[in-house]
């Protein structure tokens, strides 16, 4: 079942599917794509630990707020906010069916 949310980033509305097909960008890692034009956020969570996804969700929630950092920069403030808010033990919440 595809899950398409949306979020407002810099008073803009992006529209957000957890559930994206993604092999081409997909790694042990990473595995998302922001894109500006459209105003989406992809993400593949298919494989991937809940802590994995956490930091997937921010890293391209990051793109999409800071456009004009480079991507080092937006993987250095993913670990670290994935780093700290899986500390203080933030998970996702799954819904029931």
């Amino acid at each position: 079942m595809k899950q398409t949310k949306s979020h407002i980033f810099n008073k803009q509305r992006w529209k957000i599917d957890l559930n994206a097909d993604l092999p081409e960008v997909c790694d042990e890692e990473y595995c998302g794509i922001t894109d500006h034009k459209k105003k989406t956020i992809k993400i593949n969570r298919r494989g991937h630990t809940a802590k994995e996804l956490m930091g997937s969700e921010i890293h391209e929630a990051l793109h999409a707020i800071y456009p004009y950092l480079a991507e080092d920069a937006i993987s250095r403030g993913e670990k670290e906010l994935a780093s700290w808010l899986w500390k203080r033990g933030y998970r996702l919440m799954q819904k029931e069916s």
